[in-house]
């Protein structure tokens, strides 16, 4: 369909209510970690994938509430850079917690990520960027390690 046309004469109005979507939600959640002191996002769906991506930050060491449809991350007393392997196991998207991680900390632990009922989704293009960044990455006895003295673009000449 390329329009939508409508008739009737009166004019539209009134308000529609937009649920929240939990592929905006999730990297949000994890750029959380880059701020300093308490992040509020508004219009966070109440959605199993939230409440682990809420977890993870709780295992390493933030505070987060939720109240209603939103959900207050303070990250003061923020410590670690290991994401637990049972959180890390139970979605395909914690993989976005590294990155944050990575880039604040210098450093990021988990083992591979699981969660996902379509089959395997490897997660290389997640590998690549940091490579691209200029971080190591090393895949030992089920874990992946990722080490940054810093991470910046490379542009083209």
């Amino acid at each position: 369909m390329e329009y939508f046309a409508v008739t009737g004469g009166f004019p539209l109005e009134g308000r529609v209510a937009v649920q929240g979507a939990k592929n905006s939600a999730l990297p949000i959640l994890a750029a959380a970690l880059l701020a300093e002191g308490e992040s509020v996002i508004h219009n966070c769906p109440d959605l199993s994938d939230v409440s682990a991506a809420m977890e993870i930050l709780r295992s390493l060491g933030c505070k987060v509430r939720r109240e209603g449809h939103t959900v207050y991350v303070d990250t003061t007393h923020r410590c670690g850079n290991s994401i637990p392997d049972g959180l890390m196991g139970q979605m395909r998207a914690s993989v976005l917690f590294l990155g944050a991680l990575l880039a604040s900390g210098g450093q990021a632990s988990a083992c591979w990520p699981g969660g996902c009922a379509l089959g395997s989704r490897p997660i290389d293009l997640h590998i690549r960027a940091f490579q691209g960044l200029g971080a190591e990455v090393r895949s030992w006895n089920g874990r992946l390690f990722f080490h940054s003295c810093g991470l910046r673009g490379q542009g083209k000449d």
